[in-house]
């Protein structure tokens, strides 16, 4: 659980991390990986700014070979959400098993999704009782 005054050293962090991002170039990964914009970026600073004000989890950042930026919550080898944020929306998806899977996508990035808050407070709650 994040205490309220670890939430802005948290973001921060999280802001850093995407500013990395920023500075990959063409085929930053050895397979042709596109190097992230400054616009999806921005979109994603935005949203996990508004998400963290939802949730007691701490998200870890990821680049598609796409240049989406996104994040995920890997709670066990069955639980994981997975956020990807594009120029103009975002999707998700919450495995909570082997065979259980479900998400949204092309959802406005100036809303959070209230199943995907659900999710993730859920999958956080459940695997600490567990």
């Amino acid at each position: 659980e994040i205490a309220k005054y670890e939430c802005v050293y948290v973001t921060k962090k999280i802001f850093d991390t995407l500013e990395e991002y920023s500075f990959l170039k063409e085929n930053w990964d050895g397979y042709g990986g596109n190097k992230a914009n400054l616009k999806i970026i921005e979109n994603a600073k935005s949203f996990i700014s508004k998400l963290m004000k939802e949730i007691n989890q701490i998200p870890n950042t990821m680049i598609s070979s796409y240049g989406n930026v996104g994040f995920y919550f890997k709670l066990d080898k069955n639980k994981y959400i997975e956020i990807e944020i594009e120029e103009n929306s975002y999707s998700y998806f919450v495995y909570t098993n082997v065979s259980d899977l479900f998400g949204k996508d092309d959802l406005d990035l100036n809303i959070i999704d209230f199943d995907l808050i659900n999710a993730v407070n859920y999958l956080v709650l459940k695997n600490v009782v567990s």
